[in-house]
């Protein structure tokens, strides 16, 4: 059987593909004017922490990855925020986001009102109006599979030179690294280091397994980008529509089944 076709001022067009191609949001002027943000949720019990937030600036890419202690609240997540991306950069400009409980709670609304902060939520079911964060996590959920897979509960350990690899590393899209995006330079250089050349057995052991885990990293985060780039590519391609088209559209919300069911309560 064919698949589904629509007509668009009486032409057809198959579905085989995704319809359209991705619109990025408007470029910027000013780095850490407009930001991104999203929850890694589900990860194992690391020191307490069970979730990540995850914040990216639109403009030059500069990433902050932020272990969370569970449960957490939106007061603590406003406070980790303040902690961990308004103390070096400020109070940010609009805040690309989901439709989080978070992200929707009137504290959260209020705070950011006050600051003079655009809050920006996605459409419903449809993540690529944030594919900036979306890629990031896929990236950062890589990581941990591939590197803390046999011990994935000190995974918070590992997140500082997750953070530098990724704010140092090139970015196609920007042609040079975030952190000199931001910083007007290149990063300073960490001199590779071979295990047993300090007599210090202590410190021998930490510099070799941080030299480790940023080669390791760079071979996760490469390969993981590659793969995704080829594969959006593949179910992409170009189409224009005019203001009058008429159009079907596809819904398929997406459906949470790890939630407990609770009996309704009992009427009396």
């Amino acid at each position: 059987m064919p698949p589904p076709a629509i007509h668009v001022n009486g032409s057809s067009r198959s579905l085989c593909r995704v319809e359209g191609l991705l619109k990025p949001l408007l470029v910027l002027c000013q780095v850490l004017e407009d930001i991104s943000m999203d929850f890694i949720e589900g990860l194992p019990v690391s020191g307490g922490r069970s979730v990540l937030l995850v914040v990216v600036d639109r403009l030059c890419k500069y990433a902050h990855f932020m272990a969370l202690l569970h449960p957490y609240t939106t007061r603590t997540v406003v406070e980790e925020f303040i902690q961990g991306v308004v103390r070096h950069h400020g109070i940010p400009g609009p805040i690309v986001c989901n439709r989080d409980a978070i992200f929707t709670s009137a504290f959260w609304n209020e705070f950011f009102q006050r600051t003079g902060t655009q809050i920006n939520m996605s459409t419903a079911y449809h993540l690529q109006s944030d594919g900036q964060t979306e890629v990031v996590n896929m990236c950062v959920e890589k990581y941990r599979r591939c590197f803390a897979h046999q011990q994935p509960r000190l995974w918070h350990m590992f997140l500082p030179w997750v953070e530098l690899w990724y704010n140092t590393s090139f970015h196609r899209t920007i042609d040079m690294s975030p952190y000199k995006a931001l910083y007007g330079c290149e990063p300073p250089s960490i001199i590779p280091y071979r295990e047993g050349d300090n007599r210090m057995e202590a410190v021998d052991q930490l510099l070799g397994r941080c030299d480790e885990v940023l080669r390791a990293l760079k071979a996760t985060f490469v390969a993981a980008n590659e793969y995704t780039r080829l594969r959006a590519n593949l179910k992409r391609r170009d189409l224009q529509f005019e203001v009058g088209d008429w159009v079907l559209l596809r819904l398929q919300p997406y459906r949470q089944h790890s939630f407990f069911r609770r009996a309704a309560p009992r009427r009396s």
